[in-house]
């Protein structure tokens, strides 16, 4: 029980750094769309290319949670299907003494 408490307070704390990573960068991008470009190599420039890089990254995250959740739905439910439909109980799968 003590684990799955642990397991929820993580939870929460990783998507509140998720999210605050994500809005820092969407206001990182927001305040400094209009500045002064120095040319090549502009720090801002790279700054901005990174957080939009982050904001991108994120949105791939998503993505790959979102499939492996339902993969993981998935293998579940063809296992209830297979143990439920599939799979005949036999005297010999019961376990079940035979004698004369």
């Amino acid at each position: 029980m003590k684990s799955c408490k642990n397991a929820k307070l993580f939870s929460i704390l990783m998507a509140c750094v998720l999210l605050f990573i994500l809005l820092g960068s969407n206001t990182f991008i927001a305040s400094h769309m209009k500045h002064v470009c120095i040319g090549e190599e502009c720090p801002v420039c790279e700054e901005l290319q990174m957080a939009e890089n982050t904001i991108t990254n994120l949105g791939a995250i998503v993505v790959y949670v979102t499939v492996a959740l339902f993969l993981c739905a998935f293998a579940q439910t063809f296992t209830q299907v297979y143990h439920t439909i599939l799979r005949k109980n036999t005297l010999i799968r019961l376990k079940v003494e035979l004698l004369d």
